[in-house]
Parts: structure tokens; C-alpha cells; sequence
């Protein structure tokens, strides 16, 4: 099978969860032996690759410019699909691919739906959508947070609404839409009729994990944070957490410390040195963390998805506590190691109840390993996704 890859972003570095998923079916896809050609989009200098061969990196900033912003104010189309498709884009991708056969598309997030449709209808083959959020849902929800005094307020709620009548039609458009969880496709089907739906999760991969848990790290009592923090939520998560459950850990014990890890953590996390955050930032290797950690912690009160680094967090063996909403999507309970509230208080007194019981968290933790290796297995998900494929296009020769 010849599939071509369409993604907003190079993803090769693997340094945050977006990449990681992205980069599962692309690696997932080679190994069992078809033929991908990689086509992203890049913003400066053009990344390097082992397999550069089949990997086209087309020059196109997607960054919410002063002007993209301010031309939104008028546009019918949303800021969020506006910067990711021109007809200009279109004829560098197709004059970039000449002479490649392709069977089908398979589009990373709903930001290349656009591009998809345009290049499957230019090659006459089928379109599959990788649906990483429900972006519309992302912001409501955004929206729904912000005061209605707040003029980002009524930009957002826009935005919102542009978006969802947007999204639903591109997902209409497409041949197969695969979302992350099943709460996706529940909201998808609410409104997608003409679509084939499928729920392809993200794949934990299990080489090299270290699996010999609490040693000796919980004497530390040890919360591991890790996220992009580009992404404001996540900031603002954190700083919900920190200022709002740290301080009821640290009145029952002052040795818990809380470490942050993740790109472009902002160094207003510094002012909370005292109160025993330690700022880290990116590292190249996670493992040892996860490996160390006595607890991860998810908070989070705007987006959709999934949370990757759960999923990374558990099959280390490592609890989590979450939000609701940081814990969506995640089809897995308190007695596979993932906690969920959006009550500070309830937060702290689970998180102390596990701190003061360390063979619990050895048993949750090895509870959580199998868990996520039965339900999120990386290989398992390739496969049934490359079934889904064969019959796509299968039925699309036949129309």
C-alpha cells in the first residue's frame, strides 16, 4: 500500500505527545511494510531526516500571527483551518510529489482536512481523517471559561462556532474519520452521517521500560508534571494545581516536591521555587523520570483528545491523578492506577492517601502496566487500522 501522510508539523524529534502520535502511524505504517511519503509543513530552517527521501517538508508558518488574527475578525472561515490551506500550498505539494502513486491519504489532525480532500480528489483516491481532538470542542470549552466582561470572550466563542459548522462538513467529506477515544465519537456522530467513524487510540510501545517499581523513589515523594507548555491550558493547569492542592500537600508534608518537565516551560515557574516546584524544562530522556516519580499529575480544564503522557505515565508504572477533563477519553479506572477530580481537596487527600501507602502504589502501578498493554497496545492498534484501510479502498475502487 502507497500511503501518503499529510501533517501541520515534523514530528521526528518525538518530543511531545502531538509528535508521538503522529509519528506511531508513520513508523507503525513502514514496519509492516508499506510505502509512506511524509508530507508536513515547517517554519525555518528545513528539518533533517534519516529517511528524507519520502519526506517533504514544505515551507508554511502556521503561527497566529497579528494579521491572521485580525483578518479573522472578518473571515467565515476559522482561524485554525484558515493558516493551514491555500490553493498556492496545494500546487507546491502536488509539484513536490510528481511522479508518486498513492492508494490513499491519511490527514493528521483536522488542521490538513482541507489539504486532504483537495489532493484526494486530485489523485481520485480515499481520504482518512486522524481526528487527534475534536478541535471545536477545544475551544467551547476555552470560551465557556472566560468571563463574558472578557472581550476574548465573544473572539473565542466565534471562533467556536465557525469551527464546529467547519469541522462537521470536512468531516463529512472525508471517507473514514479516526478519532482518539470513543467520547469523540460519540460527539462526531452526533452530527457526521455520511462518514465511516472509528476509534484508533494512541499505542504505548513497550520497549525498554523499566519495570521495577518503588524501590526506593517514593521516600522522595516525588509529582511528576511533563507537557508542552506552549499550550496555554496546560499552564494554566498547573498553576491550578500549584497554587491550589500544593499547598494542602505541603501542610501535611513538607517533603513532597512537584518537578516540571516539558518544552518551552515558561520561567514564571521559577517564582514557585519555595514552594518545592522544580522548574526542569525539556529533558531528551523522560524514562528516568517516570522511573523515579512516585505519582504523575494531569490537570487540565480545556481541551479534548487524550492525554499521551498518561498513557506514558502508566505504563511506567506510575499513578496518575487528573481532571476530568485531563483523564477524558482515557478508558481506564482508579483500580488500573488513574484517578480523576476537579476538587482540590479531594486531589490532596488522594494524593496523600497514596503518598502514605507505598504498596498500594507498587500494586496500582503494576496493575496500570498491564492495563495499558492490553487496551493501548501500539502494534494492535497498526494493524486494525491497516485493515480499515484495505477495506477503504477496496470499497472506493468500487464506487
Amino acid at each position: 500500500m502507497n500511503i501518503l501522510q499529510l501533517s501541520p508539523q515534523f514530528p521526528f524529534t518525538e518530543s511531545d505527545g502531538g509528535k508521538k502520535s503522529i509519528a506511531m502511524f508513520y513508523h507503525g505504517f513502514r514496519n509492516e511494510g508499506h510505502n509512506v511519503t511524509f508530507v508536513c509543513y515547517h517554519d525555518g530552517e528545513e528539518p533533517h531526516h534519516v529517511a528524507a527521501e519520502h519526506i517533504y517538508c514544505i515551507h508554511h508558518s502556521t503561527k497566529n500571527t497579528l494579521l491572521r488574527k485580525f483578518l479573522s475578525l472578518f473571515l467565515k472561515k476559522p482561524l485554525y483551518l484558515y493558516k493551514h490551506y491555500s490553493h498556492t500550498l496545494q500546487t507546491k505539494i502536488i509539484n513536490s510529489l510528481q511522479g508518486n502513486h498513492f492508494d490513499i491519504i491519511h490527514a493528521d489532525h483536522t488542521a490538513m482536512a482541507e489539504m486532504a480532500i483537495a489532493l484526494g480528489a486530485h489523485y481520485n483516491i480515499p481520504v482518512v481523517l486522524r481526528l487527534h481532538n475534536v478541535e471545536w470542542k477545544i475551544w467551547e470549552r476555552y470560551y465557556q471559561r472566560l468571563s463574558k466582561f472578557n472581550v476574548a470572550y465573544y473572539y473565542v466563542k466565534r471562533q467556536s462556532t465557525l469551527l464546529k459548522k467547519r469541522e462537521i462538513e470536512l468531516c463529512e467529506n472525508v471517507d473514514v474519520c479516526l478519532t482518539i477515544t470513543n467520547k469523540d465519537k460519540e460527539l462526531l456522530e452526533q452530527f457526521v452521517h455520511t462518514s465511516m467513524i472509528v476509534t484508533k487510540p494512541f499505542g504505548v510501545n513497550f520497549v525498554n521500560k523499566k519495570q521495577d517499581l518503588l524501590h526506593s523513589h517514593k521516600e522522595h515523594f516525588t509529582l511528576l508534571m511533563a507537557t508542552n507548555w506552549a499550550w496555554r491550558h496546560n499552564v494554566e493547569g498547573a498553576e491550578w494545581f500549584i497554587e491550589q492542592v500544593l499547598p494542602l500537600l505541603l501542610n501535611a508534608d513538607p517533603n513532597i516536591k512537584v518537578i516540571l518537565l516539558g518544552k518551552h516551560l515558561p520561567k514564571n515557574f521559577l517564582k514557585y521555587a519555595d514552594n518545592n516546584v522544580e522548574s526542569i524544562g525539556f529533558v531528551e530522556n523522560i524514562s528516568d523520570y517516570y522511573n523515579s516519580a512516585s505519582l504523575f499529575i494531569s490537570p487540565l480544564f480545556v481541551g479534548s483528545g487524550i492525554r499521551i503522557k498518561i498513557l506514558e505515565a502508566l505504563s511506567f508504572g506510575v499513578p496518575v491523578i487528573a481532571t476530568s477533563i485531563g483523564a477524558e477519553g482515557i478508558e481506564l479506572s482508579e483500580s488500573d492506577g488513574l484517578f480523576v477530580s476537579d476538587d482540590p481537596q479531594q486531589q490532596a487527600s488522594t494524593i496523600l492517601n497514596l503518598l502514605n501507602n507505598p504498596n498500594e502504589i507498587k500494586r496500582l502501578g503494576e496493575r496500570a502496566i498491564h492495563s495499558v498493554k492490553k487496551k493501548y497496545n501500539t502494534q494492535r492498534i497498526i494493524n486494525e487500522t491497516l485493515e480499515v484501510y484495505h477495506k477503504t479502498i477496496e470499497n472506493f475502487t468500487l464506487q
